[in-house]
């Protein structure tokens, strides 16, 4: 009896072990994202870039005011979008009703974003919580945030790697998988939404994010292998002076 309830007491902490290390890439990709979508220079970058005030005859400080309203919206409770831009010297409203509503739709996915991270992150403190009440924590959590960390640089890389190949066809089953209408196919000939931000923005994002996530993965498995390590030479050298003993 005492056997099996160990044997039930080890599937379940390897199972708890397991949504830990499936948190840490979760944590790491969705952090990297909500980052992305509330610093002002991946857009003014991309603005720059694609030469946007240009081709709508928007100035570059309206264009700032404009991603800075986007972010305002992503972060607060109203429903729909309502921008204002001075395109050519006239004061209008910069969407339309069918790219509104698209950016409600937008808006879910990035609070639900906001969700899966704190989850996540819930379900980390918790299980570290529970592991120094068991006690020996270091080494254990340790070892976890090494293979979420590796775990994390593999997929990004793989990720990134289809992104440059075709993001295209990425991009497109994205829209698919993530909304159940087809508010998002839009005319890049007169729809501001697809105008400021083109196919090429959405790559530099991607990519940006995918090496943002690539490199915080690589600190946290430094930091944690680095920390097996020297755990292993500790235990390697009292194992060493006991035996000279």
């Amino acid at each position: 009896m005492f056997q099996r309830h160990v044997a039930l007491s080890d599937k379940l902490y390897k199972l708890l072990a397991i949504c830990f290390v499936i948190c840490i890439p979760v944590i790491i990709v969705s952090a990297t994202v909500l980052i992305a979508f509330n610093t002002d220079s991946v857009y003014t970058r991309g603005f720059e870039k694609y030469s946007i005030s240009q081709k709508t005859g928007i100035s570059s400080s309206e264009l700032l005011n404009i991603s800075k309203d986007l972010q305002k919206y992503f972060n607060n409770d109203k429903e729909l979008l309502d921008t204002k831009a001075v395109i050519y010297g006239q004061n209008q409203d910069l969407f339309n009703e069918r790219e509104i509503h698209h950016m409600r739709d937008v808006k879910s996915l990035v609070k639900g974003t906001y969700w899966i991270f704190i989850t996540a992150l819930v379900y980390i403190c918790l299980f570290t919580v529970a592991r120094i009440i068991a006690g020996n924590i270091i080494p254990r959590i340790s070892k976890l945030i090494l293979y979420g960390s590796l775990s994390t640089i593999g997929i990004i890389c793989l990720f990134g790697l289809l992104a440059i190949l075709e993001f295209e066809a990425l991009f497109l089953l994205f829209h698919q998988i993530s909304f159940s209408n087809d508010l998002w196919q839009l005319d890049p000939r007169k729809d501001y939404l697809v105008i400021l931000f083109p196919t090429g923005f959405w790559l530099d994002a991607t990519l940006l994010i995918t090496i943002t996530a690539i490199c915080v993965a690589g600190i946290t498995s430094t930091f944690s292998a680095g920390i097996l390590i020297y755990i292993r030479l500790k235990d390697t050298r009292k194992q060493d002076h006991i035996s000279s003993d």
